[in-house]
């Protein structure tokens, strides 16, 4: 009788802890059904899990989210205070069949489990302390016939434990093989199987993060062979490489790194990784002014992109100043909005013309404007430099790089993200200047490599070079051209917005292109300048 309290305490607890959550939390759940009592536990009775910190294990705490997922619907639940007692968990829930669950929900975008399988991801970029992304899995199994399950969660991730000297401030670990992205999880009863094909880094970084304690830093990674692994360390401002062996890592295992003795002094940052605003970021180091080093952050993806690699990787597409994508969708054409977006401010909106002069932003009109005769075609609202006949005023404005609020790196990145720079003090040239490209045929693409690694600076080689990808800087994918509602050699040539305009000719404004056989249309030339309403992507860049 007592045990029965105990648990029926607990689940009243729980649903009131949860009531006013599962209607937020919980869909396509079909009619209200008995409410389950859900006993969750980890392997070897451990609790957060059962990778062991001298001897300890982590605790559940107050606040730790788990997402629960039936065949139709999912439940985020927050543990309470009440939910946690004696290494398990307790709570409650409506949904029905068999259960799977992931902790930290953070790790999964499931809203549902058709199939038996999870997928979760291993952050690239991870904070370094204990148990920080070591992802956990489970399938329910049916206690008795009294609506009471059992989950019983089993470790799905390796852990490196690099320990450091005092100073170090951040590790990251590059391996020939990817090590973190999709990974996929499917039972066989209660036992687990990792499918790791869906991998797209092969990094993982904790840098200019607080260290740990004692410099151990730890990162979860994918299970399986790391192939040929590097290892910086980072001080504030130098960084140490140490080249370390492969390992066969296996899941729910940890494996000690001693790099106590790393000798720090190299004063170069570039290829020191890490997260701003939740986008992973590049540092590299380039004469972004003409004339003296310095460093600029330089994003791993493009806006909207969601891979590094392959079609997913291309992103989204702006004209010159748009804030915000102006189309539904993209199958060889586009398919543009039937109303103007929100954000543009132009007079017209012709979802027919695509990328064209009517729908451009900040176009008043298309013809003479009132005050200039034989003024161009295209007459702005802003954004006209010192050329008065580009001015639907008459008076240009004297603007040639977009304000904040202008920007598409700012306004959907937040923080310190921007646009690069074109022109004179192009970053896209100063970048290509001080590394060295190879095109990709396989991944249509460059991959951008620091010269030290992988040839000279301001250089470029077509087909697939003899270079590790591993050691790659950046890829950039041919997101190929657009105009009107076509889209135009993807996978053959990239075009890349800058946020500076060619103020001789202020329809236009730089880009940065190229193609396949390397040619590199960086120059200070308004030849290498293009139309407001050309559709490019966007990587973004961060001082």
């Amino acid at each position: 009788m007592k045990k029965t309290i105990i648990i029926t305490s607990v689940a009243i607890a729980t649903l009131f802890a949860f009531s006013s959550c599962q209607k937020e939390n919980l869909e396509n759940n079909g009619p209200e059904n008995s409410l389950r009592i859900i006993t969750a536990e980890f392997e070897n009775n451990a609790t957060k899990t059962t990778l062991n910190e001298d001897g300890k294990t982590p605790e559940w705490e107050v606040g730790d989210v788990i997402r629960i997922l039936s065949s139709s619907a999912y439940q985020d639940v927050t543990l309470a205070a009440g939910n946690i007692s004696n290494n398990k968990i307790t709570f409650a829930t409506t949904l029905i069949g068999t259960l799977y669950a992931v902790y930290p929900a953070s790790a999964t975008s499931l809203e549902s489990c058709t199939d038996g399988n999870i997928s979760f991801t291993i952050p690239a970029i991870q904070d370094g302390s204990f148990a920080s992304a070591n992802i956990c899995v489970a399938k329910s199994g049916t206690d008795d016939e009294t609506n009471r399950d059992n989950l019983t969660f089993r470790n799905a991730t390796a852990v490196l434990k690099i320990t450091t000297a005092d100073d170090v401030v951040g590790v990251d670990i590059t391996a020939t093989n990817n090590i973190a992205g999709t990974v996929t999880a499917s039972f066989d009863g209660t036992e687990i199987s990792l499918t790791t094909s869906s991998l797209d880094r092969n990094y993982v970084s904790a840098v200019g993060t607080s260290a740990p304690a004692g410099n151990v830093f730890y990162l979860a990674v994918a299970p399986g062979t790391t192939g040929s692994t590097k290892v910086n360390c980072y001080k504030t401002n130098l960084k140490g490489l140490e080249d370390k062996s492969s390992k066969d890592l296996q899941r729910n295992v940890i494996y000690s790194m001693d790099l106590s003795s790393v000798e720090i002094n190299n004063s170069d940052l570039t290829g020191q990784r890490g997260i701003l605003n939740g986008h992973e970021f590049v540092i590299i180091k380039a004469k972004y002014d003409g004339t003296n080093d310095s460093y600029l952050k330089w994003a791993t993806m493009n806006i909207g992109a969601t891979t590094l690699t392959g079609p997913t990787s291309y992103g989204d597409y702006f004209m010159w100043g748009a804030v915000e994508k102006p189309y539904s969708s993209l199958s060889g054409t586009f398919t543009f909005y039937s109303e103007k977006p929100s954000s543009y401010i132009n007079n017209t909106w012709n979802a027919s013309s695509g990328f064209d002069s009517y729908n451009c932003n900040f176009t008043k009109d298309s013809g003479p404007n009132s005050t200039t005769t034989g003024s161009p075609s295209n007459v702005f609202t802003k954004y006209t430099a010192s050329e008065n006949a580009y001015a639907v005023s008459g008076i240009a404005d004297g603007m040639t790089v977009l304000e904040s609020c202008d920007d598409a790196a700012t306004c959907n990145w937040g923080s310190t993200w921007r646009m690069p720079s074109g022109g004179s003090e192009s970053e896209f040239k100063a970048l290509f200047n001080a590394t060295y490209w190879l095109w990709d045929n396989t991944d249509k693409g460059y991959y951008v490599y620091a010269p030290n690694v992988s040839g000279d600076a301001g250089k470029y080689a077509g087909g697939t070079g003899d270079y590790d990808k591993s050691n790659a800087l950046l890829f950039f994918p041919a997101t190929g051209q657009s105009m009107m509602t076509y889209m135009f050699y993807r996978g053959q040539c990239g075009a890349y917005w800058s946020r500076t305009l060619d103020s001789n000719s202020p329809h236009k404004a730089f880009q940065f292109t190229f193609d396949k056989e390397g040619n590199f249309l960086t120059a200070d030339n308004p030849d290498y300048t293009q139309a407001r309403s050309q559709g490019e992507t966007i990587r973004p860049v961060s001082d």
